[in-house]
């Protein structure tokens, strides 16, 4: 047996009351072997991260040198010689063979310090090759996942110490402040276990505004008038849902945050800062915009009790399931498609309510002006979003062969669940990413060719196709092709032009109506739609909206409704009435704080 794991060992049954090693054994798949560094007679690390890859049976090695391998302990003092503690106690995250805080305790003999080795498999090895003795004043924490640390740190206290006891590390804190520069985090270890790191070092990195204290745990829901903190990256809904919270009577604070070029530590500190200051009865985003995979902020939401809302208005599943992490009973989400709920439960999210999307009547009004356009069609060809899902997999010969199959197959399944029509494919994919790019692409395929089917029936009656320019070379020559219609400058003035306003709905809404049938509606003009189920919740029958179940009705239906303008004027004028009276953002932001008062 090796003698100084012996002392080792002893050393920490004597200090016991100050170490703290999970009994559970957590699997990193790591495995680690000891090298000697090149230019110092001392032990070097190397670990090597084993993965599992497509198809299982294959693994992938990638070795990381723990510390460095020329002059290792020479590295470990520069660290410590760089490092300016201010602060009573100390964090480090990530051991090695204890080089680095062996040199910091040298450095600063009286320094009380908190360790975390999240891989116990690692640490034990250490203990064959350091010596331990340099750790008093030390809170030592082994085989901790990031919820078990923070857990177990509130039961753990200090009593040999003549000075107060080390506080729990989610709160170390002097004179009320958590200081993110008393912190060192073993890199080459952070890129072995790159989740697990950020997540344990959200519980101690903070700025001076995360403190705990009582002034973040306010109460909220208090008044009549809301505070709503606003999430906004002029994304979709950002500048609707700002008007309608100031036109309910609720107070709305924005932050902005960019999503192409984000410094998210900084967002982060401009988000508290706005928190403390403003003091919102929630937060609310659109499509979990600003929440991060490893769920930093919604472990802060957690902690300061402040409930937070996200209102999906695309497909939640790709995005959730990415972000297990952000499973909260403060978080709420809002679907715009009832049929997305039981698989948003099911992921763990168990506030999911159904709200639909709406119009906003400051944009989409009434113009007295002359029709210019028999039969309209605005909306995107898709061959944007398809050839962007096909980039990480357009080079394998065994996705593209089968690609227009499967889509056949979708198509004729009849739902928005790509994965029953590659039930009987037999594909492997590289990586998650490449899984989900490959199944967005032959849902943006598979709805390309559904508005395609429908708009071909309008060939007869001149149709007017404002979109990308991709149409023109999806549809016949003698469609007119117009540019884009910019939404909030001339699309109101496109549908009051139309005499008929034609509309087919992607295919990832299963039940939902898409947001075009209550913009035009909100215009008191005509539309034809595809059948929807939410449709008669809205609309209950077709004296109020007109819709097809089938691209067959198509021709028949306009050849009636633009020859009978009395009748389209009364259908438009009974949608508008509903749609003005029932189905504003007005009316969603007021449900939606009605739930989250509950």
């Amino acid at each position: 047996m090796n003698v100084k794991f012996n002392e080792n060992i002893k050393w920490l049954k004597e200090h016991e009351e100050r170490f703290s090693i999970n009994p559970e054994v957590i699997d990193y798949r790591i495995e680690y072997k000891i090298v000697t560094s090149k230019e110092e007679d001392f032990p070097g690390l190397v670990g090597s991260f084993v993965r599992e890859e497509t198809p299982i049976e294959k693994v992938t090695g990638e070795e990381v040198t723990i510390h460095s391998q020329f002059f290792p302990l020479k590295e470990a003092e520069q660290i410590a010689s760089g490092l300016n503690i201010q602060s009573e106690y100390f964090t480090i995250i990530g051991f090695g063979l204890g080089y680095v805080a062996a040199a910091i305790r040298r450095k600063y003999p009286d320094l009380k310090i908190i360790l975390i080795e999240p891989d116990k498999k690692l640490f034990y090895l250490s203990l064959k090759y350091c010596d331990l003795n340099f750790l008093d004043f030390t809170n030592i924490y082994v085989g901790y996942d990031d919820a078990e640390v923070k857990s177990y740190s509130y039961k753990l206290q200090v009593t040999s110490y003549k000075s107060p006891p080390l506080p729990p590390p989610a709160h170390s804190t002097r004179g009320g402040r958590i200081y993110d520069s008393d912190l060192y985090i073993q890199k080459s270890e952070e890129r072995l276990l790159p989740s697990l790191y950020a997540r344990i070092k959200n519980l101690f990195i903070q700025n001076d505004h995360h403190s705990l204290s009582d002034k973040w745990k306010y109460k909220k829901f208090t008044g009549e008038q809301c505070r709503i903190l606003f999430i906004d990256s002029a994304y979709v809904l950002s500048k609707e849902c700002l008007t309608a919270i100031k036109n309910t009577g609720h107070l709305a604070h924005y932050i902005h945050i960019d999503v192409e070029n984000c410094d998210y530590e900084q967002f982060v500190k401009k988000l508290m800062n706005d928190i403390i200051n403003f003091k919102p009865d929630f937060v609310l985003t659109i499509n979990h915009l600003g929440f991060d995979k490893e769920g930093r902020l919604t472990s802060l939401f957690n902690d300061i009790e402040l409930p937070y809302a996200s209102w999906f208005v695309d497909s939640p599943n790709v995005v959730l399931s990415s972000y297990d992490l952000n499973i909260s009973d403060f978080c709420h989400i809002f679907v715009w498609d009832d049929d997305y709920i039981p698989e948003v439960k099911v992921k763990g999210y168990k506030n999911c309510e159904y709200l639909p999307l709406a119009t906003d009547t400051n944009i989409f009004y009434p113009k007295d002006t002359n029709y210019k356009y028999n039969v309209s069609f605005v909306g995107s060809s898709m061959a944007y979003a398809i050839h962007k899902n096909m980039k990480s997999w357009v080079h394998r010969d065994d996705l593209i062969l089968p690609f227009p199959r499967i889509v056949e197959n979708f198509l004729k399944l009849k739902t928005r669940h790509v994965e029953e029509a590659l039930h009987q494919e037999k594909i492997r994919f590289n990586n998650f990413d490449q899984e989900e790019d490959f199944k967005a692409a032959i849902l943006w395929k598979a709805t390309q060719i559904y508005r395609q089917s429908g708009i071909n029936m309008l060939s007869e009656f001149m149709p007017t196709i404002s979109g990308d320019p991709n149409w023109t070379n999806i549809l016949p020559i003698e469609y007119e092709i117009l540019s884009e219609r910019w939404y909030y400058d001339n699309l109101c003035d496109f549908y009051n032009q139309s005499k008929v306003n034609f509309n087919m709905t992607s295919l990832q809404m299963t039940n939902a109506v898409n947001q075009r049938v209550f913009d035009v509606s909100a215009c008191n003009k005509f539309l034809l739609t595809d059948y929807r189920k939410q449709i008669t919740e809205f609309f209950e029958t077709k004296e109020n909206l007109v819709w097809f179940d089938d691209i067959g009705e198509i021709p028949d239906l306009l050849k009636f409704y633009l020859k009978n303008e009395d009748e389209r004027n009364r259908i438009s004028r009974n949608a508008f009435n509903i749609v003005t009276r029932e189905h504003t953002y007005n009316h969603r932001i007021i449900k939606m704080i009605q739930e989250l008062r509950k």
